[in-house]
């Protein structure tokens, strides 16, 4: 309707987890959540996107490490469908790391969409039920996003599921995101029971 819009530069993920969208290839982010942890990212020929980082927790001994590689097979203009791995660890002697392969479909335009995934985790001697993601986003302005990401653990016992909701800010280069968490299945005195989650990102063109 010659109306430009900005496209989102980190529509590969929502808040934490990632949509089946890939970076473009020879493109990637910067980004720092909560201050304290890192990640960096790139595209691969348009349909591999590998991230990772490492905490930098101030005075402790202990850091989290994490990588993330996603292959996106199917991309069309309203549906994509891709398959990736990711791997944590902390730095401790003798840690024992967790791997979660997970497959997860984006359906929709730029403008409004719905993900949903799914992925099981693996430890040296366990493996977890499904671990389920439903999210969306939808455009309300130009530079403006709204989000909901949802982490939905299919273990009987102790389950507890997370539920972000925010918006993201963005240009054709930086974004910022805010939002809140809601822990699901936990009990508060607390009159203000979420979480407040930030997230900066600076886009990279490698090219």
């Amino acid at each position: 309707d010659g109306i430009y819009y900005i496209k989102d530069p980190n529509e590969s993920r929502l808040f934490v987890l990632p949509t089946a969208r890939s970076l473009k290839r020879n493109s990637g982010y910067l980004s720092v959540t909560e201050l304290f942890f890192p990640i960096a990212a790139f595209g691969i020929a348009n349909y591999v996107t590998i991230a990772g980082g490492i905490s930098l927790i101030p005075f402790s001994n202990t850091q989290l490490l994490y990588v993330n590689a996603k292959v996106t097979p199917v991309q069309t203009k309203n549906a994509d469908v891709a398959a990736g791995y990711m791997y944590m660890n902390v730095t401790s002697k003798n840690a024992e790391g967790i791997s979660i392969p997970y497959a997860v479909g984006t359906f929709g335009t730029k403008n409004a969409s719905l993900t949903t995934g799914f992925g099981i985790g693996f430890s040296k001697n366990n493996s977890s039920n499904p671990i389920l993601l439903l999210g969306g986003e939808v455009r309300a302005a130009n530079k403006i996003k709204f989000i909901t990401e949802n982490w939905i653990f299919t273990e009987k016992k102790d389950n507890y599921n997370f539920s972000f909701v925010g918006v993201r800010f963005f240009g054709a280069k930086l974004a910022a995101d805010f939002a809140l968490i809601y822990i699901w299945g936990i009990k508060s005195s607390n009159s203000w029971p979420m979480i407040p989650y930030v997230s900066f990102t600076y886009n990279l063109d490698l090219e």
